[in-house]
């Protein structure tokens, strides 16, 4: 994995794509976290790695946060002393937890569908969810420009890289394991720059941001997508 030190990972900001990122992504996932964890919300955020997203869950009942890496955990924990009362954290695999089954009203899970197996995960998840439970999943996206640059160079260097994920491939696997879609984001329109035309990437990426918007509803194409689940059989909120 890119970051399994917690002090390397906190810093990533600090390069200008992933500063953009940041930037961007930031608000929208602080809101989702505010439109679906509630006061009377058993929260699990499986793949949690520092704890930036946990410490965002102060609503929830309960706060469930898991990653294999210890050293990430507890980098994080100062994130999170205003939660600690209502945080369990645990140092396991994500995809076999000790958690009971149907622990959890919303599972949160960002920054860990691109190094696992999705299968292994969504049926760790469905595991995990109640039978009206939610799922809040972001991954990379596939037909990102970006990511199929990246994906491309570092195939051709023979060198390890993310699983990129389809929205389509994410639904089928969500659909086997009893899962439908709510709703998706997705954004992020950045292109590959060296270090020296960073200052560049500033002012193009929103603009591209801005003209791919429209084309992201129908079929999305950001770095990044975010989407919203539901059980099949659950009632239409």
């Amino acid at each position: 994995m890119k970051y399994t030190n917690p002090t390397t990972y906190d810093r990533r900001t600090h390069k200008a794509a992933e500063k953009y990122i940041h930037r961007l992504w930031d608000p929208i996932l602080r809101h989702t976290i505010a439109e679906y964890i509630h006061p009377n919300t058993t929260v699990c955020d499986l793949g949690c790695g520092t704890l930036e997203h946990t410490q965002h869950m102060s609503k929830a009942a309960h706060i469930i946060a898991i990653d294999v890496s210890r050293a990430m955990v507890e980098g994080g924990q100062h994130k999170i002393a205003h939660v600690k009362h209502k945080t369990t954290v645990l140092v396991e695999d994500a995809l076999h937890t000790s958690l009971s089954a149907h622990t959890c009203d919303a599972i949160w899970t960002v920054g860990l569908s691109e190094y696992v197996n999705v299968g292994q995960l969504w049926q760790e998840i469905s595991r995990l969810a109640k039978s009206q439970g939610t799922v809040i999943i972001q991954f990379p996206n596939y037909h990102s420009p970006y990511n199929l640059i990246i994906s491309a160079l570092k195939h051709m260097l023979g060198q390890e890289n993310k699983h990129f994920r389809t929205l389509q491939e994410m639904d089928s696997q969500a659909h086997v394991h009893g899962w439908q879609r709510r709703s998706f984001i997705s954004c992020g329109m950045i292109l590959p720059l060296p270090a020296a035309l960073a200052p560049v990437g500033v002012w193009l990426w929103p603009l591209l941001e801005k003209l791919c918007a429209p084309l992201q509803a129908f079929y999305p194409i950001g770095l990044n997508v975010l989407a919203v689940y539901d059980r099949k059989d659950a009632p239409t909120p």
